[in-house]
């Protein structure tokens, strides 16, 4: 079972101070250590069609993580790397 299928797992409700700030912001707020994103801007921010897509590509990674296979990621790096694809700029 994935971490994605499971029905226990607690949805985090978002205080209305960030709720309010996602709207302002058109879905989308970056924190010191996190980023907050509607699932919609999500999909259409890495290029998903669909949730299913989305899954489909992350599942291997949540395998991993069920099975305690973690590792360290950058996720300045990432989000670098994402802003510059959806620019249209090489890595």
């Amino acid at each position: 079972m994935s971490c994605m299928d499971r029905s226990d797992t607690r949805q985090p409700e978002l205080t209305p101070e960030l709720q309010r700030a996602l709207d302002a912001h058109g879905g989308i707020v970056e924190g010191d250590s996190f980023v907050l994103m509607h699932k919609d801007v999500i999909l259409d921010f890495f290029g998903y069609g669909s949730p299913h897509d989305l899954l489909r590509e992350l599942q291997p990674a949540f395998d991993q993580a069920d099975h305690g296979e973690l590792q360290e990621w950058d996720v300045d790096a990432f989000l670098a790397r994402m802003r510059r694809s959806n620019s249209g700029k090489p890595d």
